[in-house]
Protein backbone atom coordinates (compact mmCIF):
# COMPACT_ATOMS: atom_id res chain seq x y z
CA UNK A 1 0.00 0.00 0.00
CA UNK A 2 2.92 2.54 0.69
CA UNK A 3 4.05 1.37 -3.12
CA UNK A 4 0.74 2.62 -4.31
CA UNK A 5 1.19 6.41 -2.17
CA UNK A 6 4.87 6.73 -3.41
CA UNK A 7 3.84 6.26 -7.30
CA UNK A 8 0.82 8.51 -7.09
CA UNK A 9 1.70 11.45 -9.56
CA UNK A 10 3.20 8.51 -11.39
CA UNK A 11 -0.31 7.13 -11.42
CA UNK A 12 -2.19 10.05 -12.01
CA UNK A 13 -0.17 11.27 -14.83
CA UNK A 14 -0.02 7.67 -16.54
CA UNK A 15 -4.11 7.98 -15.84
CA UNK A 16 -4.88 11.52 -17.93
CA UNK A 17 -3.04 10.04 -20.52
CA UNK A 18 -4.47 6.87 -21.05
CA UNK A 19 -8.02 8.78 -20.85
CA UNK A 20 -6.87 10.75 -23.46
CA UNK A 21 -5.80 8.59 -25.68
CA UNK A 22 -9.18 6.89 -25.05
CA UNK A 23 -10.99 9.69 -25.34
CA UNK A 24 -8.93 10.56 -28.56
CA UNK A 25 -10.16 7.30 -30.20
CA UNK A 26 -13.56 7.04 -28.95
CA UNK A 27 -13.98 10.60 -30.77
CA UNK A 28 -12.45 9.12 -33.98
CA UNK A 29 -14.54 6.68 -33.76
CA UNK A 30 -17.97 8.42 -33.42
CA UNK A 31 -16.95 10.52 -35.99
CA UNK A 32 -15.73 8.00 -38.87
CA UNK A 33 -18.70 7.84 -40.56
CA UNK A 34 -18.34 11.46 -41.44
CA UNK A 35 -17.14 11.38 -45.15
CA UNK A 36 -15.91 14.60 -45.37
CA UNK A 37 -13.82 14.39 -42.11
CA UNK A 38 -12.71 10.80 -42.60
CA UNK A 39 -8.59 11.63 -42.34
CA UNK A 40 -8.92 13.66 -39.48
CA UNK A 41 -11.01 10.92 -37.70
CA UNK A 42 -8.43 8.43 -38.53
CA UNK A 43 -5.70 10.66 -37.63
CA UNK A 44 -7.37 11.26 -34.31
CA UNK A 45 -7.74 7.78 -33.71
CA UNK A 46 -3.94 7.29 -34.57
CA UNK A 47 -3.13 9.65 -32.33
CA UNK A 48 -4.90 8.02 -29.20
CA UNK A 49 -3.10 5.20 -30.08
CA UNK A 50 -0.19 6.56 -30.36
CA UNK A 51 -0.37 8.81 -27.12
CA UNK A 52 -1.25 4.95 -25.01
CA UNK A 53 1.43 2.70 -26.72
CA UNK A 54 3.62 6.20 -25.04
CA UNK A 55 2.57 5.13 -21.67
CA UNK A 56 3.06 1.46 -22.33
CA UNK A 57 6.23 0.58 -24.01
CA UNK A 58 8.87 1.75 -25.83
CA UNK A 59 9.68 1.88 -29.43
CA UNK A 60 12.52 2.23 -31.49
CA UNK A 61 10.39 4.67 -33.37
CA UNK A 62 10.09 6.90 -30.93
CA UNK A 63 13.11 8.61 -31.53
CA UNK A 64 10.88 10.69 -34.28
CA UNK A 65 8.50 11.61 -31.88
CA UNK A 66 10.43 12.93 -28.50
CA UNK A 67 8.11 15.95 -28.25
CA UNK A 68 5.66 13.22 -26.53
CA UNK A 69 8.56 12.29 -23.53
CA UNK A 70 8.54 16.16 -22.59
CA UNK A 71 5.43 17.33 -20.22
CA UNK A 72 4.77 20.33 -22.35
CA UNK A 73 4.65 18.40 -25.73
CA UNK A 74 2.72 15.80 -24.65
CA UNK A 75 0.14 18.29 -23.06
CA UNK A 76 0.36 20.82 -25.77
CA UNK A 77 -0.23 16.72 -28.50
CA UNK A 78 -3.05 16.64 -25.70
CA UNK A 79 -4.48 20.05 -26.46
CA UNK A 80 -4.05 20.16 -30.48
CA UNK A 81 -6.08 17.22 -30.65
CA UNK A 82 -8.61 18.69 -27.90
CA UNK A 83 -9.33 21.28 -30.21
CA UNK A 84 -8.96 19.57 -33.40
CA UNK A 85 -12.22 17.63 -32.03
CA UNK A 86 -14.18 20.36 -31.16
CA UNK A 87 -15.92 20.79 -34.35
CA UNK A 88 -19.82 20.11 -33.87
CA UNK A 89 -22.39 17.94 -31.85
CA UNK A 90 -22.45 18.20 -28.03
CA UNK A 91 -20.93 15.02 -27.87
CA UNK A 92 -17.76 16.44 -29.86
CA UNK A 93 -17.96 19.66 -27.68
CA UNK A 94 -17.66 17.42 -24.50
CA UNK A 95 -15.04 15.14 -25.39
CA UNK A 96 -12.85 18.22 -26.53
CA UNK A 97 -13.05 20.12 -23.43
CA UNK A 98 -12.35 17.54 -21.61
CA UNK A 99 -8.84 16.67 -23.20
CA UNK A 100 -8.02 20.61 -22.57
CA UNK A 101 -8.74 20.60 -19.48
CA UNK A 102 -6.43 17.28 -19.34
CA UNK A 103 -4.00 18.73 -21.03
CA UNK A 104 -4.07 21.32 -18.29
CA UNK A 105 -4.15 19.30 -15.66
CA UNK A 106 -1.29 17.57 -17.42
CA UNK A 107 0.92 20.43 -17.39
CA UNK A 108 0.42 21.30 -13.98
CA UNK A 109 1.11 17.65 -12.74
CA UNK A 110 3.88 17.38 -14.87
CA UNK A 111 5.70 20.14 -14.01
CA UNK A 112 6.88 18.87 -10.45
CA UNK A 113 6.79 15.40 -11.35
CA UNK A 114 8.48 14.80 -15.37
CA UNK A 115 6.63 11.89 -17.41
CA UNK A 116 6.53 8.19 -15.82
CA UNK A 117 8.61 5.18 -16.80
CA UNK A 118 6.39 3.14 -19.54
CA UNK A 119 4.62 0.15 -17.94
CA UNK A 120 6.36 -2.19 -19.71
CA UNK A 121 10.36 -0.96 -19.00
CA UNK A 122 10.13 -1.42 -15.53
CA UNK A 123 13.21 -3.77 -15.86
CA UNK A 124 15.30 -0.61 -15.89
CA UNK A 125 17.45 0.17 -12.60
CA UNK A 126 14.33 2.89 -11.39
CA UNK A 127 16.99 3.62 -8.96
CA UNK A 128 19.24 5.46 -11.51
CA UNK A 129 16.50 6.62 -13.28
CA UNK A 130 16.79 10.42 -12.80
CA UNK A 131 20.17 10.05 -14.68
CA UNK A 132 18.79 9.03 -18.00
CA UNK A 133 16.39 11.84 -18.46
CA UNK A 134 16.26 13.10 -21.65
CA UNK A 135 15.60 16.51 -20.43
CA UNK A 136 14.88 18.37 -17.14
CA UNK A 137 11.49 17.75 -17.32
CA UNK A 138 11.06 14.11 -18.19
CA UNK A 139 11.46 11.15 -16.64
CA UNK A 140 11.74 8.65 -19.70
CA UNK A 141 14.39 6.95 -21.33
CA UNK A 142 15.30 7.34 -24.99
CA UNK A 143 17.39 4.32 -24.67
CA UNK A 144 15.75 2.32 -27.82
CA UNK A 145 19.18 0.65 -28.98
CA UNK A 146 17.93 -2.96 -27.53
CA UNK A 147 14.38 -2.33 -28.75
CA UNK A 148 12.31 -4.37 -31.69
Amino acid sequence: MALFFTDLPNFSLRFLSMVSGTLMITAGILNVFNLFQTVVNIYVICSGILLILCDVKTFRFYRFIEFLFTVIGRSLFILIIGSIIIHKGLLNLFIGLVLICISLMYITLGYYNGIPQPLMDRKKNPTNYYDSKNNGMSTCSMDTANEV
